[in-house]
């Protein structure tokens, strides 16, 4: 009886330790409004980050993760605009159409590592949230956020 006693206690002890070490790889949703800018020498789509007639905001966000502090590559369409940390967020500003946005870690003649297409409206301002896959290293993911 002992013996299953501190075999159900080593069992849980190590299913307690794989979710504490899951959880800690999570990155942390970053609110749009309170994200610090990226600063204007990491943006190299500079005619994007004028709001201009017939263009539409479309921002980037990036979560927040410990230790990660390094730079992520950001694509419009296959084409590098702009390298982004964490925390920071990313407006550019397009023609309503249809997009391919990306992301890659680091390099700045990389392509992206992942996309997403998304069509962008007069009506639909898209918020796109780049965060850290957290089973295995699935690398980073780029979705469609609500704020």
């Amino acid at each position: 009886m002992i013996t299953k006693a501190k075999n159900l206690s080593f069992q849980l002890l190590s299913g307690l330790v794989v979710v504490l070490a899951v959880a800690g790889c999570a990155s942390t949703n970053v609110i749009t409004d309170t994200a610090a800018p990226v600063p204007a020498d990491r943006i190299y789509a500079t005619a994007l980050s004028e709001a201009t007639p017939g263009t539409v905001p479309v921002v980037f966000k990036r979560d927040t993760f410990p230790g990660h502090y390094y730079l992520m590559s950001v694509f419009v369409d296959g084409k590098q605009v702009a390298r982004i940390g964490s925390g920071e967020k990313l407006v550019v500003n397009l023609a309503p159409g249809r997009y391919v946005f990306g992301v890659a870690a680091t390099s700045v003649d990389k392509a992206p590592d992942r996309e997403i297409a998304v069509t962008v409206t007069e009506q639909y301002h898209p918020i796109l949230r780049l965060s850290l896959v957290a089973v295995g290293w699935g690398g980073w993911k780029i979705t469609e956020a609500s704020q």
